[in-house]
C-alpha cells in the first residue's frame, strides 16, 4: 500500500482492497491447492500495517461479496486477467475440469466464487 499524501500531518489514506482469500476460491473451483497461493492479506492485516507506521484507523470494513459466473468464457476470462491467482492455468491441460465446471454451469445456471474486499481510511496524527 502506497499513501503519498498521508504522510503529512492530518494526512489521509482511503483505500479498498481485495483479501488474499479470492484466490483460494478461484483455485478450488479449478480443482488446484487453494493454500498454494493465499497470502494473508486481510483488514486486520493492513490495519496493523498502517499503525505500525504510525497511522491512525478510522474505519475499515471487511464484507464476503460472492461473484458468479454463468458460463465458463467468462470464469476463464476473469482468471486471465488476474494470472497471480492461478499462474499454473493451462487450458489445455484443465479442459477435463473446466468442462465439469460448464456442465455445472449449465445445469445449476452459473459457477461461484468468493471475492472478499475490504476498505479502510486511516490517518497520520497532526
Amino acid at each position: 500500500m502506497r499513501c503519498a499524501g498521508c504522510w503529512s500531518p492530518g494526512g489521509r489514506f482511503v483505500t479498498q482492497q481485495v483479501s488474499g482469500e479470492e484466490d483460494a476460491s478461484v483455485r478450488a473451483l479449478l480443482g488446484l491447492d487453494p493454500q498454494a497461493r493465499s497470502d494473508p492479506w486481510t483488514l486486520a492485516v493492513a490495519q496493523s500495517e498502517l499503525t505500525g507506521a504510525g497511522l491512525v484507523l478510522d474505519a475499515g470494513v471487511e464484507e464476503r461479496l460472492t461473484t458468479r459466473f454463468t458460463d465458463i468464457a467468462a470464469f476463464v476470462a476473469y482468471v486471465r486477467s488476474v494470472p497471480w491467482s492461478v499462474p499454473e492455468l493451462d487450458a489445455k491441460l484443465m479442459r477435463d475440469r473446466l468442462a465439469e465446471l460448464h456442465d455445472r454451469c449449465v445445469r445449476d445456471g452459473a459457477i461461484e466464487a468468493v471475492t472478499p474486499r475490504f476498505w479502510l481510511v486511516a490517518r497520520r496524527p497532526s
